[in-house]
């Protein structure tokens, strides 16, 4: 509030409000008074969803490096912000976890819909984790209206707890089986198509070892996209969309 007293503008990305005030935006509360209810649409742009281990696992940041690299190499590919710091950085969204969780599919949809023509392919940033004790019903809202296509799966090399709590974080292998079998259950059939490894904490060899035996595990790419490049990520979603353009 000191800048504001100062007469600066403020935008809040901050999980508390600091409003109200004529030179201040909270983004929490753009959209949490619109009550939209989901339909069911289906959309025929395939999708891509990161989803984690963990909440704050990396998943935006994987977004927005896959994103980056399918560009570069040609695609046309937009991608969805769904928490304060994505859409800072992309300039529009929504911060879902803001906004009463019936209602969330309903601006999942409006978000898709509101996506232009001729993309090839539409990225969504994911949200918390479907097996975190507090912050799942965002994760399984993502899934549930997204349907994605392909989906990439972000972790944190070393961490074992959910940050702040007591439970166990499930294993690599473990979220991969669950989206498998959730695809199939909505009727939406997903595939892995890698790994986004935040190593940050771990030193190169560390990195490198666990990097193999996942790769060797799941039979996808696995790649810390800071450390490295998210190329190597870019390189299945180019292959399946390759493959259902001549399908």
């Amino acid at each position: 509030m000191v800048a504001h007293a100062a007469g600066a503008s403020v935008i809040n990305g901050l999980h508390d409000f600091l409003g109200p005030g004529p030179r201040i935006v909270d983004l929490r509360s753009l959209h949490s008074s619109e009550n939209l209810i989901a339909r069911g649409r289906t959309f025929t742009t395939p999708t891509l969803l990161t989803v984690g281990t963990s909440h704050s696992i990396g998943k935006m940041t994987a977004t927005v490096c896959v994103h980056s690299a399918l560009r570069r190499r040609g695609v046309r590919c937009d991608w969805l912000a769904t928490g304060q710091t994505g859409v800072l950085i992309r300039g529009t969204g929504r911060v879902i976890d803001s906004i009463p969780i019936d209602f969330v599919p309903g601006h999942l949809e409006a978000m898709l819909a509101d996506v232009g023509a001729g993309y090839d392919i539409v990225l969504v940033e994911g949200q918390g984790s479907l097996f975190h004790p507090s912050y799942s019903p965002t994760a399984f809202a993502l899934l549930h209206t997204v349907r994605p296509e392909m989906v990439v799966i972000c972790h944190r090399l070393g961490q074992e707890r959910f940050g702040g709590f007591e439970q166990r974080m499930p294993s690599v292998e473990h979220v991969a089986k669950t989206y498998e079998m959730l695809g199939v259950l909505l009727d939406a059939p997903t595939s892995l198509t890698g790994v986004s490894l935040d190593s940050s904490r771990s030193t190169e060899a560390e990195y490198r070892s666990e990097r193999t035996r996942l790769e060797n595990a799941l039979a996808v790419p696995c790649v810390d996209p800071v450390r490295e490049t998210a190329d190597r990520l870019a390189d299945p979603i180019d292959r399946l969309l390759a493959a259902r353009a001549w399908s």
